[in-house]
């Protein structure tokens, strides 16, 4: 089985150097975890319906798009605040409380590593079919 982020990447933030570690399924469950707890699986694939909807754009204007798209879940996702910090900690190999406890500036640095990513794409797809295919029993 393939990760759904096929390159790891380093960043250097505040001096230290970060590696950004590839998104596999264990993080697919626990983002679609973290969007049920908040009761937002909607609003994602409404988020994710607007975003495909435009194809004309440069590989910049879909990287901020998919940006605010992670910045507008973070807003969301208040309810499920512990549970990020642990998506994010797995992603970054750090412990939960070194997330909490990084500088909002350094937060932001790293959100913007992990969510910028060209593949980035995929693993939401990914999110978007499962979830679809959710709604899909539901509704037989």
């Amino acid at each position: 089985m393939e990760t759904l982020i096929g390159i790891e990447k380093m960043v250097i933030i505040n001096g230290e150097e970060i590696k950004i570690k590839q998104l596999g399924l264990k993080h697919l469950f626990k983002f679609v975890s973290i969007l049920k707890k908040a009761k937002i699986v909607g609003y994602f694939m409404q988020l994710m319906t607007d975003l495909n909807s435009v194809e004309e754009e440069t590989e910049e204007e879909k990287r901020v798009k998919y940006l605010q798209v992670v910045v507008n879940l973070i807003f969301e996702l208040v309810e499920a605040e512990g549970e990020i910090y642990e998506f994010i900690s797995s992603i970054v190999g750090k412990k939960k409380e070194d997330v909490e406890n990084l500088p909002l500036d350094t937060f932001v640095e790293v959100i913007e590593a992990v969510f910028t990513s060209k593949d980035l794409t995929d693993f939401f797809s990914a999110v978007q079919r499962i979830l679809s295919k959710k709604t899909d029993q539901k509704t037989v």
